[in-house]
């Protein structure tokens, strides 16, 4: 479908995903093990419900002054 779009598909295949948190290369070992027991904390059920209005598909760059986002297309929902 991208590529009858003329978008780019690029030779891995798509895994959609949603990006929590970023951990910077240099970080210690000490604050991987915090964030690790962080995300652990997180992991518990919880129910929650929300309303989905729309949707964005963003292009992201990591550059050396950290991501930058690009909006490519929204759709609406409802």
């Amino acid at each position: 479908a991208l590529a009858e779009e003329g978008l780019p598909t690029g030779e891995r295949s798509f895994r959609p995903h949603l990006t929590l948190a970023r951990i910077r290369p240099r970080a210690s070992g000490r604050e991987r093990t915090a964030l690790r027991r962080e995300v652990a904390s997180l992991l518990a059920p919880v129910r929650f419900s929300f309303r989905i209005e729309d949707l964005g598909l963003y292009r992201s760059r990591i550059g050396t002054s950290g991501a930058s986002y690009q909006l490519l297309e929204r759709a609406e929902l409802g």
